[in-house]
């Protein structure tokens, strides 16, 4: 159902609810003043189970644009991390052709300087990745809660008209 069409329809029962309910108080008949409760708490119901809905939606879309935002840095970092080891490689050469005996051992440096940079660099991504998918799923368990409470509101909306029915 669209979000106008659930809107209209918790009005509607609201008014109709309002106007049983008050009909019942004047003519002094409970049953069709609790007909008119019935018709108000389900569309209270429905309005939570709307409101919970669309909050699920927006839980997930952050959950999203979080996810995405974080891969993206996680990108632009290992980008910049081979752009590094590009620029340390380069410089490496130059001063190889200078001076090939010096060089060679700051050349050996070098190497293993980059290689425990580039560990390091892996174990920060490896952390962040961990860190990315632990909070896509705690966000994800909020959006699954969201909604199952929205499930929830609906099912109870679903039962007060089943006894709005049987009462008919």
């Amino acid at each position: 159902m669209s979000n106008r069409n659930s809107v209209g329809r918790e009005a509607t029962d609201r008014v109709v609810g309002a106007v049983k309910e008050a009909a019942g108080t004047l003519t002094g008949n409970e049953e069709l003043k609790a007909e008119g409760e019935l018709h108000q708490e389900k569309a209270d119901a429905a309005r939570e189970a709307r409101r919970e809905a669309e909050a699920a939606e927006v839980a997930e879309g952050r959950a999203a644009a979080d996810t995405a935002e974080r891969e993206a840095a996680l990108e632009r970092d290992a980008l910049l991390a081979e752009t590094r080891a590009e620029a340390e490689q380069r410089e490496a050469e130059i001063q190889g052709r200078q001076a090939e005996r010096a060089i060679d051992a700051e050349q050996h440096q070098r190497e293993r300087t980059v290689e425990r940079v580039e560990e390091a660099q892996k174990a920060a991504a490896q952390h962040s990745a961990a860190a990315a998918d632990t909070d896509r799923a705690r966000e994800q368990q909020e959006a699954d809660a969201l909604r199952d409470a929205a499930d929830d509101n609906r099912e109870q909306a679903t039962n007060l008209l089943g006894e709005e029915r049987k009462n008919a």
